[in-house]
């Protein structure tokens, strides 16, 4: 009977489908409730390998393997961290442009040049507009409207299977409430906290499954400001997972590209040794 039930599709769905409602509901409740970092950690974030006490099994979906495609394109929908992203790569091919106009001017490169390629289902002509950039109160996606505007609404993330799931806004919510109470300078050196030092167990260990790594990456990427003090715990793991893509990307995806971009925000307050093992992590992820 019990063989019966794990094939069977609706079945798997709906007992997905609980196990995420019930991890909502103690969220909500703790979040309500609670203060102390402990309760989140213990209740939300915590494994017990030696009781076989999986959370994040529970809310992942680990029966449908995630793969994602090149062809696939971009999420309909994205989040605040992709259009930071294009404004920023906007300004800099116009100070390029400025730059260099001399020598365009002289050459065919003078022609109309698409540099961030097209895109059937958004209108970059419309949001950034050439006239609107030196006025920060029209550009629709300026960084500070953007960031007046964000609370981790789940229609203005990457609209994707990862952030489809109904615990990514509480968990980013309950990740919120016990990280203000305790953010640290980017540049000090502290101790990983209980809660993050969980997760990070958890993305490390080679037992746990693809579907839950890409999960606890997506959620990085959605909020990674509390992550920010304690890179030089993170940006190896996340080079790691990188490098091992090839579980679940089959080139270099939107998904890929913004863990990438994450990294480079992160170079400047991460130490690496020059070691070896570091040297043969970053050749890996390269190739």
């Amino acid at each position: 009977m019990q063989d019966l039930l794990l094939n069977n599709e609706d079945y798997l769905k709906a007992n997905k489908y609980y196990k995420q409602s019930s991890y909502c509901l103690i969220a909500a409740m703790l979040y309500c409730t609670q203060t102390k970092e402990n309760f989140f950690n213990v209740f939300l974030f915590q494994e017990n390998d030696a009781k076989n006490e999986k959370i994040w099994e529970n809310i992942v979906d680990t029966h449908h393997k995630i793969f994602f495609k090149v062809e696939d394109g971009v999420p309909p929908k994205k989040s605040k961290r992709y259009y930071e992203n294009i404004q920023y790569r906007k300004n800099i091919i116009r100070k390029q442009k400025d730059n260099f106009s001399s020598f365009l001017s002289a050459s065919s490169l003078s022609q109309s040049v698409d540099f961030l390629g097209g895109n059937d289902d958004m209108d970059f002509n419309n949001q950034f507009n050439e006239n609107e950039t030196n006025n920060n109160e029209n550009d629709l996606y300026n960084k500070n409207e953007i960031k007046k505007n964000y609370e981790y609404n789940e229609t203005f993330f990457d609209k994707d299977c990862v952030n489809d799931n109904i615990c990514m806004p509480i968990i980013l919510k309950i990740i919120k409430k016990i990280s203000n109470n305790s953010m640290k300078a980017p540049t000090q050196e502290t101790t990983i906290p209980a809660w993050m030092n969980a997760i990070l167990k958890t993305f490390t260990s080679y037992a746990t499954h693809i579907n839950v790594k890409i999960f606890i990456a997506k959620l990085i990427m959605n909020y990674s400001d509390p992550f920010i003090p304690y890179v030089n715990s993170w940006y190896i793991p996340l080079v790691k997972f990188i490098s091992s893509g090839e579980n679940f990307n089959d080139g270099f995806t939107y998904f890929i590209e913004d863990i990438c971009n994450l990294l480079i925000k992160w170079k400047n307050f991460v130490k690496i040794e020059n070691n070896s093992e570091n040297r043969f992590n970053f050749s890996n992820m390269m190739v």
